[in-house]
């Protein structure tokens, strides 16, 4: 207990548990246990008896390192790299969990409608009403803005509870038994302005540049590919414009952005018809075109898509949902779980779908600039594990755009073109 220690030993086992047992081995196989017992009552740190076990018999020492190296590899495993222990990512271990505490930021979340367990969460903007949203909900999430009426759900099988999502019994439980996919996002859109659909992206960005290191560059990397491996090589991807190396004219911000068809699955409900209501999970598994096994095919469809004023169009993405755990806040297929900060900085990190444009003397510019960005859909998001500052919150919160509609819930079948428009800056 008054030894100090030298070498922490990351195990639910003694500090020097390990070594005394090296020692013994050491001491049974030299027949040297007096000369073993008396170091043993003499070691400072736990290693000294590494150092008198490899004395003794280096090539059994040696295998017991490889053997401790191998049990720690386990450990980490189960860890997320650079992150706070993760992995037990439940109500009684979440302690990161924004409702998992009787504090003022619990208090804060609930107020906005957090549920208990943990969730996705996170705040529409780019539209005329700045709402605080989250996952799994029964109805999804309505928004409007100067290009169009549209609906979004995030579902999100309980990863932070392996039991329940084994079970199948959460509130989307059913729905992803059989799959490999962590999560599914469904969008749905009436469109005021139609995009052409070769100018359409879909993906995430971050506000503010990240610095990475050497090795978090080549972790980022190997997502990328891994990525690509699965949405094609149309895939956009840049780290952003270093401020401190780009100080002249606009920069660039971090994002990781597809193409329209690297959705998994669309649908298209021509005008005057009943779109599929977004949690309806059995209707849109039978309708529309998937991308899976035909996608070469199906890139072919998307590519002569003719986007309208009138129809409904719905779009399904879950294809690198494997490599994503949003609820824990890591990355996947890396060996051992990383935790998205390294990467991101901090949350929010922002889902949208936008529309490039090219402006007067823009002709040769290649990156996803945010004044040649038009979002049709854009919400900041966050796991209730790892939730941002509540100052964040309400900032995103705290301002609402111009407009001239409302935001009422879009229903299936609602004739938006009958509703009536509200006053310019009302919301």
């Amino acid at each position: 207990g008054d030894r100090p220690l030298g070498l922490q030993i990351p195990f639910e086992l003694e500090a020097c548990k390990i070594p005394r047992e090296l020692a013994g081995i050491v001491a049974k196989m030299e027949g040297r246990s007096s000369w073993a017992a008396s170091l043993s009552g003499s070691w400072s740190t736990p290693l000294d008896p590494l150092l008198a076990a490899a004395y003794a018999q280096p090539v059994q020492a040696t295998l017991a390192l490889i053997l401790v190296f191998l049990s720690a590899l386990f450990w980490l495993r189960k860890r997320p790299l650079g992150g706070d222990g993760g992995a037990k990512n439940s109500l009684e271990f979440g302690s990161n969990h924004s409702c998992g505490q009787n504090t003022a930021a619990t208090a804060y979340f609930r107020s906005l409608g957090a549920p208990d367990e943990p969730h996705d969460q996170g705040v529409l903007v780019n539209c005329y009403k700045r709402e605080f949203v989250v996952g799994n909900t029964t109805e999804g999430n309505a928004f409007e803005n100067d290009l169009c009426w549209g609906k979004a759900l995030n579902w999100h099988r309980p990863t932070w509870n392996k039991v329940l999502d084994t079970s199948g019994t959460s509130r989307c439980g059913k729905y992803f038994c059989g799959k490999s996919r962590l999560w599914e996002v469904r969008l749905q859109f009436k469109f005021k302005k139609p995009p052409q659909a070769k100018d359409l992206f879909f993906g995430i960005y971050l506000e503010k540049y990240v610095p990475m290191s050497w090795a978090t560059k080549q972790m980022m990397s190997r997502i990328v590919s891994m990525f690509r491996s699965v949405v094609g090589n149309q895939l956009y991807h840049s780290p952003g414009d270093n401020p401190k190396k780009s100080s002249n004219g606009e920069l660039e911000h971090p994002v990781f952005s597809m193409p329209l068809w690297a959705f998994d699955q669309y649908i298209v409900t021509p005008e005057g018809e009943e779109p599929p209501h977004v949690t309806d999970d059995a209707a849109i598994e039978t309708m529309g075109s998937k991308r899976s096994k035909r996608v070469r095919q199906y890139r072919q469809e998307l590519d002569a898509l003719e986007l309208k004023a009138g129809p409904t169009y719905t779009f399904c993405f879950w294809g690198i949902s494997r490599w994503l755990d949003r609820l824990n806040w890591q990355i996947l297929g890396l060996g051992i779980p990383v935790d998205f900060n390294r990467f991101c900085g901090a949350p929010p990190v922002f889902l949208s779908m936008y529309a490039l444009k090219t402006s007067p003397g823009q002709q040769n510019e290649k990156r996803h600039l945010e004044s040649r960005k038009q979002y049709f859909f854009n919400m900041a998001f966050w796991s209730s594990m790892q939730p941002p500052p509540v100052e964040v919150v309400q900032a995103l919160l705290g301002s609402t755009e111009e407009g001239d509609g409302d935001l009422k819930a879009f229903h299936p079948g609602t004739d938006f073109a009958k509703r009536t428009p509200t006053p310019a800056g009302h919301g």
